[in-house]
């Protein structure tokens, strides 16, 4: 694996820090929205659903523009929320649509990616 690509993935380091949900950054919105926050998370359920299947087209198609742009719009969203391990897998997919790196590795990350979503919306339903 070309150093280029390793500089584009979380490092084991980062993923041991970081929390699949920041709990004080969902307590703040929850607090500034009050009877809406519900809402903003029916949101996020529906609107991360489209994003990772863009993302996993993305890769199939090798497209490394479309991933750029889906990755950083999940990204945000996913830093909105306090979802931080998610933040960390956009940010690499991102990354490596931004140079052009759409590979096996790509594949990988987005697995990962998957398996901590799954953890997430588990989660964060319960919020609702």
């Amino acid at each position: 694996m070309s150093s280029e690509l390793e500089h584009c993935l979380p490092s084991d380091d980062e993923l041991a820090v970081s929390q699949s949900i920041n709990e004080s950054v969902l307590q703040e919105l929850k607090g500034i929205m009050g009877d809406d926050f519900p809402s903003l998370i029916e949101t996020y359920l529906t609107s991360s659903l489209e994003n990772i299947k863009n993302i996993g087209d993305a890769i199939k198609e090798k497209d490394a523009e479309a991933l750029m742009c889906t990755a950083h719009a999940f990204k945000g969203s996913n830093a909105n929320l306090g979802l931080e391990k998610l933040v960390l897998f956009s940010q690499s997919l991102e990354i490596m649509g931004r140079t052009g790196n759409v590979s096996k590795i790509s594949e990988e990350v987005y697995q990962q990616m998957l398996v901590e979503y799954q953890k997430v919306t588990i989660e964060i339903k319960g919020y609702l």
